[in-house]
């Protein structure tokens, strides 16, 4: 059996080198609460102008980096630094960051301009240069005709559009997102994302955007950083980090993911082969994974569905034979659950026009995809 060679202790984090124009240094970061390790030993590099989403469930650590990085918290190691002067200790207010909450945390009291206008005003901005100010802002979210609304009169997602202008009205060199969407529909969610994203097209500022929505950080992201128990698991482009996943946690976490476990595995090159339930299955390897204890990640879009072996097998690659699970209408589609001979639980979609769609549960079928589409990773 050839060996897996071992990886650079770089690539555990990223396969991209990033030699952009850094803006902010996280340098091994770490936070306690009592014996609770929050964050332990979290290095990025905060690129100027990038979109940043920290990703990761809940308590994975990626809101106490932010309020760090607002200088909210101040972390127990570690430090921040800019352009090699040290922010660690800084005050908040002394730091140019813009804060979007996720409750708005607008002044029920004030009008929509006068909430907008608000960070000029504590910073002694003269008056007629905090009304063109305004006034520009404004009319960049779309909330001009708002401008003398208060904002209880406005919608949920108007309310975030304000607080999303205070936040970058005074030109902040950063701004920071606590989840700013997490108490909006799904419909309006998708409509202040576009919103989001041209904005920060528009302006240029550097955003560092915190959800836990998997959808909404492929949306919006220039770059991710997926959090994991306290723990940086991986930074990389949204197509990266889907398409090369480096453990298992990042391949389950960031869409849906097929995972084969390969025993015996041989590697060839770029590529390793393996037994699964004794047929034998081959995909890139990308990383040189270094031991055995592996698995072929397949994402569902990548598998084709054929109603024989033979068809099956004409198209070259890997194939399998499953038996129906279930199928679930998604009105374009139709989601298949399958199941391998010895258990293991697949899914894929078919369109409404495919043979596969009118199978019965109970109906073996089997699955082909190209030995480029799958990889390996740690399982």
């Amino acid at each position: 059996m050839n060996s897996l060679s071992q990886s650079p202790t770089h690539e555990l984090i990223s396969d991209t080198a990033q030699h952009g124009d850094v803006q902010i240094n996280i340098q091994g970061i770490q936070k306690r609460f009592g014996s609770f390790l929050a964050l332990d030993d979290i290095f990025i590099d905060v690129q100027r102008g990038e979109f940043l989403t920290l990703l990761g469930p809940s308590g994975s650590g990626k809101t106490t980096l932010l309020m760090i990085l607002a200088g909210f918290s101040t972390p127990s190691a570690g430090r921040l630094t800019r352009a090699g002067q040290d922010l660690t200790q800084r005050p908040a207010e002394k730091r140019n960051f813009g804060m979007v909450f996720q409750g708005y945390a607008l002044f029920p009291h004030m009008s929509v301009a006068d909430n907008v206008a608000f960070p000029l005003r504590i910073r002694g901005v003269a008056a007629a240069n905090r009304r063109q100010r305004v006034k520009h802002m404004l009319e960049t979210v779309g909330l001009s005709e708002h401008a003398h609304k208060k904002p209880h009169t406005l919608s949920g997602g108007q309310q975030q559009r304000v607080a999303l202008a205070r936040a970058l009205v005074f030109e902040p060199e950063m701004l920071l997102l606590d989840e700013p969407f997490s108490a909006l529909d799904k419909n309006l969610r998708g409509q202040l994302q576009e919103e989001m994203k041209r904005i920060h097209q528009e302006m240029g500022t550097t955003f560092v955007f915190v959800t836990h929505d998997q959808s909404e950080a492929l949306a919006l992201s220039s770059r991710i950083a997926i959090f994991n128990k306290g723990r940086l698991a991986q930074l990389d482009t949204p197509e990266r980090l889907y398409n090369r996943p480096h453990d298992r946690f990042v391949a389950e976490f960031l869409g849906r993911m097929n995972l084969l476990p390969l025993s015996h595995p041989k590697r060839s090159g770029q590529r390793v082969s393996g037994q699964f339930e004794g047929t034998l299955l081959t995909a890139n390897n990308l990383r040189h994974i270094p031991h055995n204890n592996l698995m072929l990640g397949i994402r569902p879009e990548q598998l084709s569905i054929a109603l024989s072996y033979k068809e099956a097998a004409s198209n070259g690659g890997n194939c399998l034979m499953a038996t129906l699970q279930e199928r679930t209408y998604q009105g374009h589609s139709f989601d298949l659950t399958l199941s391998t001979p010895q258990g293991h639980v697949l899914t894929t979609s078919v369109t409404n026009s495919h043979p596969a769609a009118r199978a019965t549960p109970g109906t073996p079928l089997w699955l082909y995809w190209p030995v480029d589409a799958g990889i390996v990773i740690e399982a």
